[in-house]
């Protein structure tokens, strides 16, 4: 019988820790705005998979008409009371949420001052190229003629050069005099609007359901759009208020209130505030409201099965258990990594809240310190609190250092871990729950041997592998295979001690040791157990886990 044990790599960030080059301040407060003014408040942010990012800030200007801008790496390409190109005499009033997409652009949608009036005072810009005004008439084929834009809450662009609207539209055919609409404009690199096509619309039923659509989730999490131009959306339906919100992956439905929800036993209680994320390969996540106990009522889903729930206590914050999410988003990157924001019961006054990536904080409020040398003192847990790009490498968040002032940072997650081969089957697997570690950070691998207790186990470190080794290693029948070499040339960093085994995974902690002296090195590590109980059988008293390498750094 062969006994596979799980090795799983993560990563606890310590007081000095940095992935890449580390957690540094793009924007402060205080911050000078060349001819506007200095920084006093972060509003919104974004950033791509190049890691460009854009800012939107308030500053001290003493004109509020004139005081907000948008920042792109650092320099301002938009302000509030800019005119724009069209219409004729407008001016920018205000920024609706922002983005950015791998070709370097924006599509969004701008409030406006200097039009005829409140029925054509805003609009869809790609850049700062007017796309759709308010009060214009839709050309989509699925709308009535004559059918006209009433308004628009949120523009995604993915990098299709495609721009997904929710917006309100006033079709004759529809009885209600403002109904809303999902609708796809296909656009050339240039912005060039080439066609308008409703995806659904107010007045729709959709698979599944006898009600119609009433509403869409209007918030900029309420809905996500891809590069393979499917749409995660909530839905408000006509009907009884016990089930009338529901989760569609296009026309998938993924969850309704009132239905089973992937926790055993327990309903779906509410659904309206969700919040979701789709990345390219159709990975999904989004968060709801579970009927019963009100202590472990919240809950993250991941490709539908639970990712984490209220109550839980992952092993990163163990003893303590999760207590909120927050009102911030849930992202998922192309890499399946998932972004989220947690508080847990530590007692302390300024700990017990961070940001996740997977099982692990990224970044602890009143633990982790940013390159400027303050401490994150209180993480933004809101709507626009934070950002990641869409390959899930580059994030960017708001928060308040420890003097008090704001700034937004941005976090390179460059590195991987990749599992090494597994050619004999009896191999544990790798599941990597972090991204890669700086030097000087806290490189923490948990081992799950998956047996009885009353087993130990070990791991070993190496910065090369032996280059002599088979494709799978060196083979030790009964055992497994010898990925990782604990013997010179290959430098051990740290063989860990013997620790007993009692049912849950066993954590290893190490510092990158400074002598590296390489901000980019590749690291090795494989794991051991031995049975002393004798409860295997047959007996089998050593199991090797698959190898894993660790790119510290960007490679």
């Amino acid at each position: 019988m062969k006994h596979r044990a799980l090795l799983t790599a993560s990563f606890v960030l310590s007081a000095t820790a940095a992935f890449g080059q580390g957690i540094v301040p793009v924007v402060q407060e205080g911050d000078v705005v060349p001819g506007v003014g200095s920084v006093t408040r972060i509003d919104n942010l974004t950033v791509n998979d190049a890691g460009d990012w854009i800012v939107e800030a308030d500053t001290d200007h003493p004109n509020t008409d004139r005081d907000s801008v948008l920042l792109k790496n650092g320099v301002m390409i938009f302000r509030e009371g800019d005119p724009v190109t069209a219409p004729a005499g407008a001016t920018i009033d205000s920024f609706d949420t922002v983005n950015l997409n791998q070709n370097d652009k924006s599509c969004w949608n701008f409030f406006l001052d200097g039009t005829t009036g409140i029925n054509d005072d805003s609009g869809v810009y790609f850049e700062s190229t007017l796309l759709i005004q308010e009060g214009a008439a839709s050309s989509a084929p699925q709308l009535s003629p004559g059918s006209i834009w009433q308004g628009f809450f949120e523009v995604k662009l993915n990098d299709l050069n495609q721009a997904l609207i929710l917006g309100t539209i006033d079709d004759p055919a529809i009885p209600t005099s403002v109904d809303q609409v999902f609708l796809v404009a296909d656009l050339l690199p240039d912005g060039t609007l080439l066609a308008e096509n409703v995806i659904y619309k107010e007045g729709d039923v959709l698979p599944g359901q006898t009600e119609s659509v009433a509403t869409f989730g209007t918030g900029p999490h309420r809905f996500a759009f891809n590069d393979s131009s499917s749409i995660l959306y909530l839905v408000d339906l006509n009907g009884s208020s016990t089930t009338d919100g529901a989760i569609y992956l296009d026309s998938a439905l993924l969850a309704q209130e009132g239905s089973a929800s992937p926790i055993a036993g327990r309903n779906w209680s509410s659904l309206g505030t969700t919040r979701l994320d789709l990345n390219t390969g159709g990975d999904y996540v989004y968060t709801g409201s579970l009927d019963g106990d009100s202590l472990t009522n919240l809950v993250l889903i991941k490709n539908g099965a639970k990712f984490q729930q209220e109550g839980d206590s992952p092993s990163s914050i163990a003893p303590f258990s999760l207590t909120s999410f927050g009102s911030g988003p849930l992202l998922i990157g192309d890499n399946g990594n998932v972004l989220w924001y947690g508080e847990w019961d530590d007692p302390s006054p300024t700990t017990g809240a961070g940001l996740f990536l997977n099982d692990t904080p990224l970044v602890s409020e009143g633990v982790t310190v940013a390159t400027d040398g303050h401490v994150i003192a209180d993480l933004s847990s809101v709507q626009d609190g934070y950002a990641l790009s869409d390959d899930g490498r580059h994030l960017l968040f708001e928060a308040e250092r420890d003097d008090g002032l704001e700034a937004a940072y941005y976090f390179d997650l460059s590195g991987s871990v990749t599992p090494m081969s597994d050619c004999g089957g009896n191999l544990g697997t790798l599941t990597h729950t972090g991204g890669s570690s700086g030097i000087g950070d806290v490189l923490t691998l948990s081992m799950d041997a998956g047996q009885a207790p009353g087993v130990f186990a070990f791991l070993a470190y190496s910065l090369q592998p032996a280059p002599t080794w088979p494709p799978c290693g060196i083979p030790l029948p009964g055992i497994g295979e010898i990925l990782i070499s604990v013997t010179p040339p290959n430098p051990v960093l740290q063989v860990g001690g013997a620790l007993t085994w009692t049912g849950t995974p066993l954590a290893f902690n190490q510092g990158i040791p400074a002598d590296v002296g390489l901000i980019s090195v590749k690291l090795y590590a494989q794991g051991l157990f031995a049975d002393l109980s004798g409860v295997t059988s047959p007996p089998e008293p050593f199991r090797l886990t698959g190898g894993v390498e660790i790119q510290i750094g960007s490679g």
